[in-house]
């Protein structure tokens, strides 16, 4: 029986449809959430994986779809909303998929370089109206970036940043920010690690700002 967090896995991306995300997109994500599940049912040893091949051929066609994707500049007219949105979900599932589904080294430097692309994304849309609308989108986003950002000179700016939007939803523990992100993608056995370590920085960096 999967915990009931997990069976709300990627609930969230349906109502960023089409305002952030598009159908492709969206095909996308289901597909990675199917491969979350066997991943997290095999780790837990609840459901281990009996066909090995036939479970690594389902992640590698997740992947390439995931990584043929068109980019923001390359949809077309009236496909999403809002594209800084689109382009920043886009990213931060490219960073839970090498961490996550289609699991790469840190050696590789890709995180580090998929969460500069994130910040320089979201940096020229910040005042874009997309992220009043979408605060917990924004959260998720921001955490994933955050995570990705570890050992990084961006690392200040995604804790300082989810520190700011953690502070407006009035979010004080991890376990908050966690019943707020779950719903989107997330999974815990590979992703609270990181970001606890990253809350922690965040949680410091609110002491400082109090003074305390």
């Amino acid at each position: 029986m999967l915990r009931l967090p997990l069976r709300k896995l990627g609930q969230a991306f349906e109502s960023l449809n089409p305002f952030g995300i598009n159908e492709s997109t969206l095909r996308v994500i289901r597909s990675m959430v199917e491969v979350s599940m066997i991943i997290d049912g095999h780790t837990r040893g609840v459901r281990p994986i009996t066909d090995m091949a036939a479970f690594v051929l389902r992640r590698n066609t997740s992947q390439h779809n995931m990584m043929s994707l068109a980019s923001g500049e390359e949809l077309g007219v009236g496909e999403v909303s809002s594209k800084c949105l689109y382009e920043s979900i886009r990213h931060a599932v490219m960073i839970y998929s090498v961490a996550v589904t289609f699991p790469l080294p840190p050696l590789t430097g890709v995180f580090g370089k998929l969460a500069t692309a994130l910040k320089n994304i979201m940096e020229t849309s910040k005042f874009d109206p997309c992220w009043q609308l979408c605060p917990k989108a924004l959260l998720w986003i921001l955490v994933l970036g955050g995570i990705a950002a570890s050992n990084t000179e961006n690392r200040a700016w995604y804790v300082q940043n989810v520190e700011a939007v953690s502070g407006a939803l009035k979010l004080s523990e991890w376990h908050n920010v966690v019943e707020n992100i779950e719903e989107y993608l997330w999974l815990e056995s590979a992703c609270d690690n990181g970001g606890r370590i990253l809350w922690d920085e965040v949680i410091n960096d609110r002491l400082l700002q109090m003074g305390l």
